[in-house]
């Protein structure tokens, strides 16, 4: 079991790289910057600096659900806007985990998104000194009610 929690957080600390060097959106100017008006059309931001972390249980009870906790914090000087696609802030729209029984890797039994162009609401405000988080539960899309690692 503790080699599987070992093996979950791996793969949640890829999920965290691909948020971190693909989602960074510098602000396009919106009048308000909690909603902006249109999607940013900038190119990712190279001057930001974001920092993630993600928790989750080191050992979980048969049957239980499994957290993971995810926060990203702006620790640039730079206001962003963040798309939330790909990304827990979102909650589990994806395969955006790789989940390992053992040598086995688990099958993404949750929903499959088609997209479109992003719209203004799918992306969040992350002004400059700030944190976003939020937890999403393993158990809503992987089957892992086996016991075992």
């Amino acid at each position: 079991m503790r080699d599987m929690h070992r093996r979950i957080i791996i793969c949640l600390l890829l999920v965290l790289s691909l948020v971190v060097t693909g989602c960074a959106r510098q602000s396009a100017g919106a009048p308000s910057p909690d909603i902006p008006t249109a999607a940013p059309t900038q190119p990712p931001s190279t001057g930001g600096a974001l920092s993630c972390s993600l928790e989750a249980p080191r050992v979980v009870a048969s049957g239980a659900t499994v957290p993971v906790s995810f926060r990203l914090t702006n620790t640039g000087a730079a206001d962003v806007y963040l798309l939330t696609w790909f990304t827990p802030l979102e909650g589990i729209a994806n395969e955006i985990f790789r989940v390992r029984y053992g040598e086995e890797t688990l099958v993404y039994e949750g929903i499959l998104v088609m997209r479109g162009d992003p719209q203004a609401d799918e992306y969040v405000f992350l002004a400059s000194g700030t944190s976003i988080s939020t937890t999403v539960d393993l158990t809503t899309s992987y089957d892992v009610s086996r016991a075992g690692d």
